[in-house]
């Protein structure tokens, strides 16, 4: 793979202030992950000021300062640091969007179920925290380092990936694999509605974790460990979000996770190895899913008949291997 060429008119961060940002933003996540505990654990919350809203919107503080202090650094170099334009727009998003939801609240309520995952404002909110988050993904995507890297210069990437997943999924609350459907409802011939909509959240889920592993596999060659944190931490979050109501589903994502980075270490997946690419996203939601229906089995929760859990596991590897296909397309032919 070529490697990235540093452009001269750019100023570039470093590493430990990559891991800075991703650490600060890792507060902003965190945050939203436990202000969603507290909808679901302690039922309706009726105020905008709460302890939960404090501690994701001071984690955007931290993080808005830190940006800030980086940008002024730079402006005797050559310019905004790679990766960190879009995330000062994101800056400017989330404090619009946190003022318009202030606003809303006060004249139409506080949203204490679905309708606080779709909220407009909450949309807007999403869209800032995805721009501030991924600065560090950008940032390290542009660096001139080699495609296979030491797990110290990859680690800003591979937490704001993560913290991306679980920023997904949380939005994605009520449709995802590690909630309490997918493979875990009553079914018989005719009754679909619980098996549909597990079937859609694994997709989902699927969709996420999937799709932020193949990204990654563009760039570098990910050490051990990479897809342990992004799918054990992704199941960490959903987990948290629900009280830990059921631990055995940290322990089955960290093992999914674990299975990704074996693939990844065997199949050595490269952009310039499409069909390793493919292979891999083929196989890396069947570990996953998988190890969490295995997971289920162990604790008597696994409801679908064996033609319904197993078709289940197998399609989202096909839904994996779709998004491996789109993201490494054939060449195009040159014209003669």
């Amino acid at each position: 793979m070529t490697e990235t060429i540093r452009t001269p008119t750019q100023a570039f961060t470093t590493i430990g202030e990559d891991l800075v940002t991703a650490a600060l933003s890792f507060w902003l996540i965190g945050g939203i992950v436990l202000d969603g505990w507290a909808h679901v654990t302690r039922g309706g919350v009726e105020s905008f000021f709460t302890p939960w809203h404090a501690a994701f919107y001071s984690g955007f503080l931290a993080v808005a300062i830190w940006t800030i202090y980086l940008l002024r650094k730079a402006r005797s170099g050559p310019g905004v640091p790679v990766g960190y334009r879009l995330g000062l727009s994101g800056l400017v998003i989330f404090a619009g969007g946190g003022v318009g939801d202030l606003v809303w609240h006060q004249l139409l309520g506080i949203e204490t179920s679905i309708d606080a995952l779709i909220s407009p404002t909450h949309l807007v909110l999403l869209v800032g925290a995805m721009l501030i988050v991924t600065s560090p993904i950008r940032s390290s995507w542009h660096r001139p380092t080699p495609r296979t890297s030491r797990w110290s210069w990859q680690a800003p990437a591979l937490i704001a990936a993560t913290l991306v997943a679980v920023l997904a999924q949380f939005f994605f609350l009520y449709a995802s694999g590690w909630g309490d459907v997918a493979f875990q409802t009553d079914w018989r011939p005719g009754e679909d509605f619980g098996v549909a909509l597990g079937m859609i959240s694994l997709v989902i889920s699927t969709i996420i974790f999937t799709g932020l592993a193949l990204h990654i596999l563009r760039r570098w060659d990910p050490p051990w460990g990479s897809f342990t944190l992004l799918v054990g931490g992704l199941g960490l979050a959903m987990a948290a979000v629900h009280g830990f109501e059921r631990p055995a589903d940290v322990v089955a994502a960290a093992a999914g996770g674990l299975a990704m980075d074996w693939l990844a270490h065997q199949l050595r997946p490269d952009p310039e190895r499409p069909t390793m690419i493919r292979a891999f996203g083929l196989l890396a939601p069947v570990a996953v899913w998988g190890a969490f229906a295995i997971s289920l089995w162990v604790g008597g929760d696994l409801r679908w008949p064996p033609v319904l859990w197993l078709g289940a596991v197998l399609m989202m590897g096909l839904w994996g291997w779709a998004l491996a296909v789109l993201m490494t397309p054939a060449q195009v032919p040159t014209s003669s």
